[in-house]
């Protein structure tokens, strides 16, 4: 006798399409992201992205019906990809001042080693994308673990016990900051700084300084190490 259960589970056949869908998904997804990093937004087209991967334009249609559709796709990627990089930084540090030191360090390496999707989350590449709430949703998990982060810091005595939204906003627009400064200004040349990123290490590090507590202070050590 066959059960309602088996009789709603995909079949064989259906779950080998389903398994290439997502595969040419994230292959349109992985040619999108190419044309915007080589090529910039201006260019990222349905018939581009058709060719990219060996399609027709109309057979693109069968995955995403816009470029916006795939931007958004994108968007939610990259917010997967920067929330995984996150946690396991939450993870993998002590908690306290250090974690949230780790954490302003690791956006600052995520918009090096991602630009793609760092100009995508943050409004340079499509600032008037339409996203739903679903979408948003990533977005708003890392700002609420990063709140929580310094919540955790203020409960220890380590930050000074201002409001957890106001520290939270002003030390994301510092790193926020600092990491457009290193990326995509004229300071992003090693010629211009030298040939490490100590004095954005510095600049961090002095400015979260300025809201810690002695003991939180203590935790964060010298704003620049003895040579």
């Amino acid at each position: 006798m066959t059960t309602n259960l088996e009789q709603d589970a995909p079949s064989l056949g259906e779950r080998r399409r389903q398994a290439s869908r997502e595969l040419m998904r994230a292959e349109i997804l992985a040619a999108a992201q190419h044309i915007i990093r080589t090529q910039g937004l201006d260019r990222l087209s349905l018939r581009a992205l058709a060719k990219a991967v060996g399609v027709t334009a109309p057979a693109l249609y069968e995955y995403f019906g816009s470029k916006d559709e795939i931007l958004k796709a994108l968007f939610v990627q990259g917010t997967g990809v920067m929330l995984t990089l996150l946690d396991q930084t939450v993870s993998e540090t002590p908690g306290g001042m250090e974690t949230l030191l780790a954490v302003l360090n690791g956006y600052r390496a995520f918009a090096r080693d991602e630009p793609d999707y760092f100009r995508l989350l943050f409004g340079s590449v499509d600032p008037n994308l339409d996203l739903t709430e679903a979408e948003h949703a990533g977005m708003k998990t890392i700002f609420e673990r990063f709140v929580g982060v310094i919540v955790t810091c203020i409960e220890t005595g380590e930050l000074q016990p201002l409001p957890p939204m106001i520290l939270s906003c002003s030390l994301w627009a510092l790193v926020h900051g600092a990491a457009l400064l290193e990326t995509e200004s004229f300071m992003s040349r090693k010629d211009k700084i030298g040939e490490t990123d100590a004095p954005f290490d510095a600049a961090v590090k002095l400015t979260l300084l300025s809201f810690a507590t002695p003991k939180g202070a203590g935790l964060l050590g010298p704003v620049v190490e003895s040579a």
